[in-house]
């Protein structure tokens, strides 16, 4: 997809010691894309994500709610407001509501990934952030919980404002 000359490539090797062994080590090996070469790599990145996400979170829900129209046969259970109008109504925003908040949530950790440059750190940092010092943070800073991006995303997954305070 993206074609760079020879020039601007370059490798850069640095030698560590470790008892005693010198090896050589590849620190760098891209150093000079250019700006515009970078977004149009990081809009690839977030079309990929949101096609997967799409894909995903729509097989997820066809999974979810053909198990849970099969099983409710079995347990005699009404299921007749579930493919009503405004059932399906609420079914699709729940739908919609779920692929904006995965594509947030995967919007901030491709955001961490360019910014690191290493998937593994910007995967770590993402889940750290999101698990544990979001809800930290929003355990001692009274009201500050409500502009953090997990709540956020978490809220708008949700369906909306009733969960801000």
């Amino acid at each position: 997809m993206f074609n760079y000359p020879v020039e601007k490539i370059s490798i850069r090797f640095y030698k560590y010691k470790f008892l005693g062994y010198e090896k050589p080590v590849i620190v760098e090996a891209y150093n000079k894309i250019q700006a515009r070469e970078a977004l149009k790599l990081f809009i690839g990145k977030f079309f990929a994500m949101s096609i997967f996400a799409v894909i995903f979170v729509s097989f997820t829900f066809i999974m979810c709610v053909g198990t849970s129209l099969v099983l409710s046969k079995y347990q005699h259970f009404d299921t007749h407001l579930w493919t009503s109008n405004i059932g399906l109504k609420h079914a699709m925003q729940l739908l919609l509501n779920s692929f904006i908040a995965l594509i947030g949530y995967g919007s901030f950790g491709m955001a961490l990934g360019m910014i690191m440059k290493s998937p593994m750190a910007a995967i770590s940092t993402s889940l750290l952030w999101f698990l544990i010092l979001e809800g930290l943070v929003g355990s001692m800073v009274k009201g500050i919980s409500k502009w953090m991006p997990g709540n956020a995303f978490a809220v708008i997954n949700e369906g909306g404002m009733h969960g801000l305070p």
